[in-house]
Formats: structure tokens, sequence, C-alpha cells
């Protein structure tokens, strides 16, 4: 199945290049640009700022957050608001959630880095290998929302 590449390529562009973006505004922004909801990105946007680097406490990941907040206002508008719908929605989100646990091990954002947190218990936040597993997760989360918007 082909992927709409799009979405790593507009995820990857808030992640990267846009001033004051985190995983969850990436994760999030880049779904609804990628699949024409552009009406929705700056309210998404601005919610998901606290959600970076999981709510700033190392909890949940923002990346987690982001590409389920994105994913859930795709497949809702694709089928609709009516209970079974969101039941379906449910599943898929419980499989995308499997898969990164299967993947990453973890969803929380302190597991994920703990490889880069110093004797203090502070992340080095500047080490370019704590950036690529971030954008490994960023993208890996992008990568199984899409293959669930593309089957749905």
């Amino acid at each position: 199945m082909k992927h709409n590449s799009k979405a790593i390529e507009k995820t990857l562009h808030y992640w990267d290049n846009v001033e004051g973006s985190n995983c969850a505004r990436a994760t999030a922004c880049g779904l609804l640009s990628a699949y024409g909801k552009e009406d929705l990105i700056d309210p998404l946007y601005a919610a998901m700022l606290p959600a970076g680097g999981g709510f700033g406490e190392r909890s949940i990941c923002g990346a987690v957050t982001g590409t389920l907040s994105g994913l859930s206002i795709i497949l809702t508008e694709k089928l609709g608001e009516k209970a079974e719908f969101e039941e379906e929605i449910k599943e898929e989100i419980e499989r995308w959630k499997e898969k990164m646990h299967r993947k990453f091990k973890t969803l929380i954002c302190g597991l994920l880095l703990e490889d880069f947190e110093d004797s203090e218990g502070n992340i080095d936040v500047d080490h370019p290998e704590r950036r690529n597993k971030c954008t490994d997760v960023v993208k890996t989360a992008v990568t199984l929302a899409q293959e669930i918007i593309d089957k749905t």
C-alpha cells in the first residue's frame, strides 16, 4: 500500500522548520495539512503547545498525543461521529498503540529518552542522538497513522 509521503514531508516541515514547534504540534499539524484539513491547523497547533516533551514532565510522548489528535480528527471526518464509528476509531487507535509499543516498548517520553538523561535526571535536549530518537518516534507515529487513514 502506498502511503501519503506528504504526511511525513509536512510533519518534518513542522518538526524541523517551524519556530516553537514540538513533537505534538509537528505530528498533529503535519497530518492535518497532508490530508487537507488546513482550516483546523491553527487551533490544533495552539492546543498542542503544552504536549511537547511529555507535557513538559516526560509523561505521555507528545508525538503520541499529536498523532492521535490528528488521526482522530481525520477519521471522524471520514467516518462520521456516530457511535458505531467511534468504536471503530477507538479500535484503530488501539492497534496503532500496539504497533508503537512493539517498536519502542513504551509511549512514555521519559522512558523513550532515558539514554539521554544526565546524572541529575535531566534530558540532554541538545544531544544529536536525542533528536534522532525523537525524529524516529515522530516519523513512525505518522507512518502508522497513514496506514490507518489510507485503509479507512
